[in-house]
């Protein structure tokens, strides 16, 4: 039972090890190679994001959020693994951009 106890607190705490790499940009484990599936998956939710933020433009008129919101879906549904992609970067970007406009 001891065993079992401290495998799986192991596995916790490498989880959460290799989220903290990627939020930092350093060198995180080799990812595998992606399949036709997860490229159908990703082609599909890119379009349905981008369907959303194009429909959001016309409902409320608002230009500029078309290429700040799209640059972002390409960034996570197409190059997920980069540093870029990364939710620090990601989120971090709209707060910084965010602040001229207020």
């Amino acid at each position: 039972m001891e065993k079992a106890k401290n495998t799986s607190t192991q596995q916790y705490l490498n989880i959460i090890s290799e989220y903290f790499c990627k939020m930092r940009g350093g060198n995180c484990p080799v990812f595998q190679q992606v399949s036709y599936k997860s490229h159908i998956i990703t082609a599909l939710g890119s379009f349905l994001g981008i369907g959303l933020i194009s429909l959001l433009n016309l409902y409320y008129d608002i230009p500029l959020l078309v290429p700040s919101l799209g640059a972002t879906a390409v960034l996570l549904y197409a190059a997920c693994h980069v540093p870029m992609a990364q939710p620090r970067n990601v989120i971090g970007g709209h707060l910084v951009s965010l602040q001229p406009g207020c």
